[in-house]
């Protein structure tokens, strides 16, 4: 009887999978999760013989698969790459480059570990420098190992591959311990313990490649008698995309020659995918093309008009995309809610604080710094909290989010949480103190917020018009965040057990809790943090390790870098999946929507290879571990994957829409996919989206129309505010009627504004470069006094003052002062504007969501937010 099978099909009704799959006595193996998914439910989920390769290969590698494991590793693995340490005294660029890429470094090392790879092999066989380099730090690592001795428990796996009747017999045993242990934790499994057995027959399902582990492991049971059946998405009469499956599962690979599988012919009339794949092969199907009906494409401006789309259609959709973790990430900050039941640590507010607090130590500057961006993530947890000295009830911390954004560029990008608590303080004194500032202005309520930006217009720098209450709301959260850094940092020369490090988190976490209510899910959290705690306890007692090296490596497992799922949630419609995933949807009921297909992100085919392993020396390690051969083809045929993968998709039988965003991170105006403008001729494309949607309907709006009322609305507004509708109308509106008057906040802003304080106050003081000093304390003297020469090169004359009265008084004031500059060739409504001729409602009222843009948007302090606003590399589109 044949020990090993292929079997193919060519599409998800081909009857020859319910043929394989219905056999008694079958267990059935699946590559991806999706496809895991797919199965588990496909005809009304009645096997219950299926398990994911991950699953399998789980329970074959027992705790070397634990996130506790990779955690104590990655430890270890700092420690050896530490800047300063024993083994890193002078910090080579060469050690440099590997305390950057950890991650890859560590699962470099396991990867060939988990094949009986030695370091002395890595040694004999290394092609580069780097590689030299990994051995022997490799070695290292296996000196640390001793006492947990996760390395050499790895190697009774490594005695079993020579030893397939051994090997059998022990995954057998550790496929029942996992199912077992997996049951009593409540998770849900699509297999039944009769079923998960090697007696009879295993299927490999969907391995378009094998991973050197899973070769090694497939290998073994076929030596010990196990029956394998690969089951293959194939189309023989399109060699260019499908030849390569000949290699991965064929002789070059130690499996079946092609000519010996068993090729499915099921077709149907003219589909989609035998036409894209006859295109590769100047072949072009007679019929018609009536598949073209399920198809459709199109394109988005940008991001966010899908994001707008997103999960609305009237049929169930399954999405897809090949930029999955930055599209994911966007969805996201747009929809939370929808992704509270995932297990990562970061989805959880709690997850989210301690690995931001973990960020905040720079081991290459060994101090701790922290940006605005790492405060703003702590700011948005609910875990932080200040007292409002107005209501005197307790505010989030996520409310005073948007004043960090006012001081993003007035101070340092970088600073200790001490600096930052000590900046702020004297910020709030020079606001409360400052002499550049005039306080107990006598105006009427109406009028105060003019007079107030008149007489003040060192205000116009966003931090001195943050209210000093708002900016001690702040303070008090830094000092909670101080003492949450001082908890964990405290001594960062003092070393910790694991053990001790894990009590100090629950410590801090149950601390907390007596101020904010756990979520359901954050009780998962603490859970698997006592796991940790439990597992560490069996770890030396006397190993104790630097904090930055367990800080690191904690925040490396909270983001889930070192966490690999293990029991996904079926996959479900109208949420976001990896274009790989599509192995298993096009089993699924509902229409696919696969976006991203643009010139640049699709097709893309990244090395499989990991840092710093080159193809040379896998190359030669191949000739010592066979099954390092399945990564030498997967490297070799990486490029013919996304074809694969894209025939997948038009392959099935659901409704499928086609898209990619013509404007995409940098990039603009993007094209296509090559793969995409293949089929465009057939294809019809629709929704097009290059237009922007209209703004909704503002209170502005309902002001427009009647000349009457809105002079009486304006009546009590100063020229030097009203002047601007003459420049912008939406400018106006976002400076006056969403707040009391607008603000710079940007380091670009601030060069144009100092120099035009600088001339000002060079008519009324010699020194004004010395006031100014006190205005942005953070620049540094040459920049202060590079400013003030071209400030005194560009001096103004008197002729760029005017007097105008507001409210009873009479002001002395720069011209457009607040306009940064008067660029030649202006507008006649920006020339009106700066002259500060206010503005006469007549029979015409104005539209306040009418822009006007120009090259001289980037002087308005609401360009970021403004949907029209020319910026200014636009400049040269807008030239041709």
């Amino acid at each position: 009887m044949e020990q090993v099978t292929v079997f193919t099909y060519t599409h998800p009704d081909d009857p020859v999978i319910s043929d394989i799959c219905d056999r008694d006595q079958v267990l059935h193996i699946c590559a991806t999760a999706s496809l895991t998914q797919a199965m588990t439910v496909w005809d009304g989920g009645k096997r219950k013989n299926i398990i994911s390769a991950k699953w399998f290969t789980d329970a074959v590698l027992g705790n070397w698969m634990d996130s506790y494991v990779k955690l104590e590793q990655y430890i270890h693995l700092s420690e050896l790459l530490r800047k300063g340490s024993a083994d890193n005294p002078e910090d080579t660029p060469m050690k440099k480059s590997f305390r950057r890429n950890k991650q890859g470094v560590l699962l470099a090392i396991r990867t060939l570990a988990e094949l009986g790879v030695k370091p002395q092999d890595l040694e004999q066989y290394a092609y580069t420098a780097n590689e030299k380099e990994l051995a022997a730090i490799w070695v290292n690592m296996l000196k640390q190992d001793e006492g947990a001795n996760h390395f050499k428990k790895l190697g009774q796996v490594m005695f079993a591959f020579r030893h397939p009747a051994a090997f059998k017999i022990m995954t057998a045993a550790r496929l029942k311990e996992k199912y077992a242990k997996d049951l009593e934790s409540g998770q849900s499994l699509a297999v039944s313990e009769e079923n998960l057995h090697l007696d009879g027959e295993v299927i490999l399902h969907g391995f378009y490649f094998l991973t050197p582990l899973q070769q090694q492991m497939f290998q073994s049971l076929r030596q010990a008698g196990v029956k394998i059946t690969f089951l293959q998405y194939y189309q023989p009469d399109f060699p260019h995309t499908f030849r390569f499956l000949e290699e991965v599962l064929g002789t070059s690979n130690d499996w079946v020659p092609a000519k010996e599988w068993k090729v499915s012919r099921f077709s149907q009339e003219a589909p989609a995918s035998r036409y894209f794949a006859g295109l590769f092969e100047n072949i072009k199907e007679s019929a018609e093309p009536l598949w073209t009906d399920r198809f459709i494409i199109q394109h988005y401006r940008n991001v966010y008009q899908w994001i707008a789309e997103f999960g609305n259609t009237e049929i169930q959709t399954h999405h897809l995309t090949p930029n999955y973790n930055d599209l994911q990430a966007r969805l996201k900050e747009f929809f939370p809610e929808r992704f509270q039941e995932e297990r990562n640590f970061l989805y959880y507010p709690v997850g989210q604080y301690l690995l931001h607090l973990h960020k905040m130590w720079d081991q290459e500057r060994k101090q701790q710094l922290v940006s605005i961006e790492m405060l703003t993530e702590c700011f948005i947890s609910p875990w932080l909290s200040a007292v409002n000295p107005r209501t005197g009830k307790k505010q989030p911390a996520s409310d005073y989010v948007h004043f960090l954004y006012l001081l993003k560029d007035f101070f340092p990008r970088m600073m200790s949480l001490e600096e930052w608590r000590t900046g702020i303080g004297k910020l709030i004194d020079e606001i409360e103190n400052g002499e550049f500032l005039i306080r107990g202005i006598e105006a009427s309520p109406e009028h105060y917020r003019f007079v107030d930006e008149i007489q003040n217009p060192i205000k116009k720098i966003a931090p001195y018009a943050i209210p000093p209450e708002e900016l001690a709301g702040v303070l008090t959260i830094l000092e909670s965040i101080s003492a949450h850094v001082q908890l964990f940092f405290k001594d960062m020369n003092e070393g910790l057990s694991l053990f001790d490090y894990f009590q100090l988190i629950l410590s801090f976490i149950y601390k907390q809790q007596s101020e904010v209510q756990f979520l359901k899910h954050e009780e998962i959290l603490v859970d698997k943090i006592w796991e940790f705690a439990d597992s560490s306890q069996s770890h030396p007692k006397d190993k104790k390790y630097q904090i930055e090296d367990i800080s690191e490596a904690l925040h490396v497992l909270l983001a889930a870098h070192l966490e690999e799922e293990e029991n996904l949630p079926l996959a479900k419609t109208n949420e976001l999946h990896d274009l790989a995933e599509i192995d298993g949807i096009i089993f699924r009921e509902g229409a696919v929507h696969v976006t991203g297909l643009d010139e640049f992100s699709f097709p893309n085919a990244e090395s499989s290879l990991t840092w710093p392993l080159t193809k040379q020396t896998v190359e030669k390690l191949s000739e010592r571990v066979p099954a390092m051969k399945a990564a030498v083809l997967r490297e070799k045929h990486k490029d013919a994957i996304p074809r694969y993968l894209f025939n997948i998709l038009l392959s099935g039988k659901q409704q499928v829409t086609l898209s990619w965003f013509m404007d995409w991170k940098e990039q603009n105006n993007l094209e296509p996919s090559i793969y995409l403008r293949l089929l465009i001729d057939q294809i019809p494309q629709v929704n097009d989206h290059r237009l922007l949607p209209a703004l909704p309907a503002s209170a502005a709006q309902t002001l427009a129309g009647n000349t009457k009322d809105l002079s009486k609305v304006f009546g009590h507004y100063s020229d030097y505010a009203l002047s601007e509708i003459h420049m912008c109308p939406r400018r106006f509106f976002s400076s006056y009627l969403i707040r009391p008057y607008s603000v710079y906040h940007s380091e670009f802003h601030y060069s144009f504004f100092y120099q035009n304080l600088y001339s000002v106050l060079a008519h009324f003081t010699d020194t004004p470069g010395m006031i100014l000093q006190d205005v942005f304390p953070y620049w540094s003297s040459f920049k202060h006094i590079s400013k003030g020469m071209t400030a005194n090169r560009h001096a103004l004359s008197p002729q760029a003052f005017k007097s105008y009265a507001y409210a009873g008084l009479e002001y002395h004031c720069l011209s457009g002062l607040k306009y940064l500059a008067n660029p030649s060739g202006s507008s006649a409504g920006w020339k009106k504007a700066w002259s500060n001729s206010g503005y006469k409602f007549t029979q015409t009222a104005p539209d306040f969501t009418l822009t006007r843009p120009s090259s001289n948007c980037k002087y308005c302090p609401h360009l970021n937010v403004c949907p029209d606003g020319r910026h200014s590399v636009d400049d040269e589109q807008y030239a041709n």
